[in-house]
């Protein structure tokens, strides 16, 4: 799958970010995490592209996070991330496993753990636990720019720029991201735009050729997300144990 989408995320405070920034928005970036995890849990709208038959297509992830919980939901095309058959997926992400249900998997839940090497997801699985990747960007910021209020979706948000290295990002992503490495210039820049409350809003980043946007919205809202029960569950087939159906 030619896709790699990092989804980062950031919360910081609402004001005090200025100009070519400073150890103090540095600082508040690295301490976003902590920030992030206190405000509970987001809807979100996610597009980005993937290759499907030797072509770029669109591909839009429409769901929720619990970003304390690291546990999400998601609403995905099947073609569009590299699986079989037609339709949309539903994806659970709880306890760092990705479960998936759909068309393609017949009756049962299947689930692959992020962290598995051989998972048929590459890049992808890695990169939604929106916490991770939060922690993965920021770690990478090396400066931070106020570049003023900007109106999106009819709201007046604060729109800020950072430059991440791009040495210290390619050591946190999965091999399958990393290895797009030599196509990508020494630097990367990426785009937040914030809320009055200082909350993220807007979030883009390309990455080479393949661009993100993340929007945000309903901070806050009472998000609730468990594993399906284990009797409804099997392996990802192509890992070997066949589908489950």
């Amino acid at each position: 799958m030619a896709s790699t989408i990092g989804a980062a995320v950031l919360v910081v405070a609402p004001a005090g970010i200025a100009g070519a920034g400073g150890d103090d928005d540095l600082e508040r970036i690295a301490k976003s995490v902590d920030e992030l995890a206190k405000s509970g849990g987001a809807q979100f709208r996610g597009t980005t592209t993937a290759e499907t038959a030797g072509a770029d297509a669109k591909v839009t992830f429409d769901g929720r996070f619990h970003f304390s919980q690291r546990a999400g939901e998601y609403l995905v095309d099947a073609a569009a991330i590299g699986l079989l058959g037609s339709g949309q997926v539903r994806a659970l992400l709880v306890d760092g496993t990705m479960y998936l249900k759909g068309a393609t998997f017949g009756q049962k839940w299947v689930s692959i753990p992020l962290d598995d090497p051989n998972s048929p997801l590459g890049s992808l699985g890695g990169s939604l636990d929106v916490t991770k990747s939060l922690e993965n960007f920021a770690a990478a910021v090396t400066t931070v720019k106020d570049v003023g209020q900007e109106t999106i979706d009819g709201d007046s948000l604060e729109h800020y720029s950072t430059t991440v290295d791009k040495s210290k990002l390619l050591k946190a992503l999965p091999s399958a991201a990393a290895g797009a490495a030599g196509s990508l210039p020494k630097t990367l820049t990426q785009d937040w735009w914030f809320d009055s409350d200082g909350l993220i809003r807007q979030f883009s980043f390309a990455y080479g050729s393949t661009p993100l946007t993340f929007k945000l919205s309903n901070w806050g809202e009472d998000v609730s997300i468990e594993a399906p029960p284990s009797d409804q569950v099997t392996p990802m087939p192509s890992m070997g144990t066949g589908s489950g159906a």
